[in-house]
């Protein structure tokens, strides 16, 4: 059971090792699939270790259980570690496909842009009009208070 339990916890340090190499190497699948075909042989050893498990003395169980117990946490850690991996490097893809979708991408014409043009000075000259009128009211009212109070003091 001892020479099983080092090769378990050999295969869990290897996988967590090729971990490393994941973030590192551009062109990961092979990696991944190194990963995973380690998770698959730890899950074959750890099947075999719980039957291992009773047959060790009784007086030993609880601690071989617990020893087994934690590679399989550490197993399920590694099988969870990798699906984020692999779902992180898919929005990776997806993000970079979109990324040179956008770039290659040709917006609208260059009667579309001119047309743009027109129609932002055409609203900065409405807006330059609409404050000039406001300004001529403005000044025409004070004008108007101003002639009424002269007319009604006068």
């Amino acid at each position: 059971m001892d020479v099983l339990y080092h090769q378990t916890s050999q295969l869990i340090q290897e996988a967590f090792d090729l971990f490393h190499k994941l973030d590192s190497i551009p062109d990961s699948d092979k990696v991944e699939n190194d990963i995973q075909f380690k998770i698959n042989a730890i899950n074959g050893n750890c099947e075999k270790l719980d039957i291992l498990v009773f047959k060790t003395p009784i007086n030993q169980r609880p601690m071989a259980k617990m020893r087994v117990d934690q590679l399989k946490y550490d197993n399920k850690h590694l099988q969870a570690s990798l699906i984020n991996a692999q779902n992180k490097r898919r929005r990776r893809e997806q993000e970079k496909s979109e990324r040179e979708q956008l770039l290659s991408r040709r917006f609208g014409n260059d009667h579309m842009a001119i047309t743009v043009d027109y129609m932002a000075q055409e609203n900065t000259s409405l807006q330059n009009s609409h404050r000039n009128v406001d300004e001529m009211l403005h000044t025409g009212l004070f004008w108007n208070i101003l002639l009424e109070s002269f007319l009604v003091k006068g």
